[in-house]
């Protein structure tokens, strides 16, 4: 058996998910309410955003399309403001030297590899939906981030929702639900026992 290799999600994982100060801000723009435009991105913008199917400025037009008094570098530069490393990403080097560590997440390149940039170097492989043309919680871009793991090593699979670790656990990875506050950074220690 090999080293043990753990697969994290960027958002609600190691990275905060998209802040709510670049929500607000889109909605005081957009002179409607959070909830609205949190519907709309579900319906509209989310499986094309993250499936590459259109690339980032096709996102702004579409929003500026339904809301057009949006500002898309104003909105973009809050939005990037937002996102940062949660605490568990500064314990990355550490878990570097234990497990295989690999990055399945559903975003875009060029949102969140600056974010990660201070511990990029921890990670063995990456697999951004946007650049696999598929996201959770279709199996596919779980194949995809299978094919990139050592044969026979344990596999634990952690994401911050849990309809994404069904596809996971078909495939016979062992999974485990996220929070922003780190707490399953313990449970992880628990598994790491048990392999």
């Amino acid at each position: 058996m090999g080293k043990p290799q753990l697969i994290l999600d960027a958002g609600g994982v190691i990275v905060t998910n998209f802040p709510a100060s670049f929500w607000e801000e889109l909605a005081r723009q957009a002179g409607t309410a959070v909830e609205e435009l949190q519907q709309f991105f579900h319906r509209e913008l989310k499986e094309p955003l993250w499936t590459g199917k259109i690339g980032e400025p096709a996102f702004w037009d579409m929003i500026v399309r339904r809301y057009p008094a949006v500002d898309p570098a104003r909105a973009r530069s809050v939005f990037l403001a937002g996102l940062r490393l949660l605490p568990a990403a500064g314990r990355l080097p550490g878990l570097s030297e234990r497990f295989g560590i690999h990055l399945l997440s559903n975003h875009r390149p060029e949102w969140i590899l600056d974010v990660l940039r201070p511990v990029l170097h921890c990670f063995s492989s990456l697999t951004i939906s946007s650049e696999a043309g598929v996201c959770k919680p279709n199996p596919e871009i779980y194949r995809v981030a299978a094919a990139r793991l050592p044969k026979g090593a344990p596999v634990l699979f952690i994401d911050d929702q849990e309809k994404n670790l069904a596809p996971a656990r078909e495939l016979g990875w062992q999974t485990m639900l996220a929070d922003e506050e780190g707490t399953w950074l313990d449970r992880l220690e628990e598994w790491t026992s048990g392999v």
